[in-house]
């Protein structure tokens, strides 16, 4: 039977038998009743009422039905909810008239690029900058010398404005599965496959710039064609229906078209306006970024244990 065990701790030297010796003793059960276990999601708990950090882990158990019901009536063991641990199903397309297009090759439409092209939709992916490899020294001479282009630099191009990140991987998304999907999809692209559990996942810096030529190559071999340097002009509507874009002065025929172009592509909405697309304004913000050395945050947050080697960089 499988189950969910939350709140599980155990120290930061942790390894895969220690874990499976806890579960066996939390459990109350003989070695052969615990098939399996996998770790879901893991979190650090440093506060300073603690002798030491500890590792917080959820874990998927399966045991068998012998000792199942003994087990359930336990503190923190909980039969899944379908939701929980499920992995992605999305339901099948019909092939559309047209491709369908996606406009903007930063995180959300490479991966709703990925999606059309896993059911066989041959999207279209059209970037007003350039690739990620060729994005680089384009941002670094930017940053040397002050020459700006104003079609790729450090917010246009492939890989989006967090290309040049530390890669932290944070989402306001309650929909598990899918969230589950796209760090799956990261992890088959060099991700580290830590950012499968660890509750607040980061991919390391720069990262991505080996991540995101890899899921181009994913797309396109499952049929998604992309246009670099492609700009989106017009966007033209029949009878209250999308019926063509022009992109790059090219008309492009389609009847789905995805905007993932980031909040800085500021002439989209000017273009929306003239195509008389509804729009709705958004609530206000200001960020503020405050820039701490590394090793006083550590300090703060781990105390003595700063510095340990498996405790990462605090956030």
């Amino acid at each position: 039977m499988k189950l969910v065990v939350r709140q599980f701790e155990v120290p930061l030297e942790y390894n895969e038998e220690t874990v499976r010796q806890a579960l066996i003793k939390k459990l109350g059960c003989k070695d052969k009743d615990l098939k399996s276990f996998q770790i879901f999601r893991r979190s650090l708990d440093a506060r300073p009422r603690r002798p030491a950090p500890v590792f917080v882990l959820q874990l998927e158990i399966v045991v068998s039905d012998k000792i199942a019901k003994s087990v359930q009536r336990l503190k923190d063991v909980e039969i899944p909810r379908p939701d929980s641990l499920a992995s992605d199903h999305l339901p099948e397309f019909k092939q559309p008239e047209f491709r369908p297009v996606v406009v903007g090759a930063g995180p959300a439409g490479l991966m709703a690029a990925y999606h059309l092209a896993v059911f066989g939709l041959k999207p279209i992916i059209i970037e007003r900058g350039c690739r990620a490899e060729d994005r680089k020294p384009l941002v670094d001479e930017f940053w040397r010398t002050g020459k700006f282009d104003k079609e790729s630099n450090a917010l246009f191009g492939e890989g989006g404005a967090g290309l040049f990140s530390d890669g932290k991987l944070t989402a306001r998304s309650k929909d598990k599965p899918r969230m589950r999907t796209f760090f799956e999809t990261l992890v088959a692209c060099g991700a580290p496959e830590d950012i499968l559990i660890d509750s607040e996942p980061h991919l390391g810096s720069d990262k991505l710039l080996e991540i995101i030529p890899k899921m181009r190559e994913l797309i396109e071999d499952k049929g998604g064609e992309f246009r670099f340097n492609t700009r989106l002009e017009h966007i033209f509507f029949t009878e209250g229906k999308l019926d063509f874009i022009v992109a790059d002065g090219q008309k492009i025929r389609t009847r789905h078209l995805i905007l993932a172009t980031g909040h800085s592509a500021r002439d989209i909405y000017q273009l929306l306006a003239e195509a008389e697309v509804k729009l709705e304004a958004k609530a206000f913000a200001v960020g503020v970024r405050l820039e701490v050395p590394q090793k006083q945050i550590d300090a703060s947050q781990y105390g003595e244990f700063a510095g340990h080697p498996l405790l990462k960089a605090a956030s």
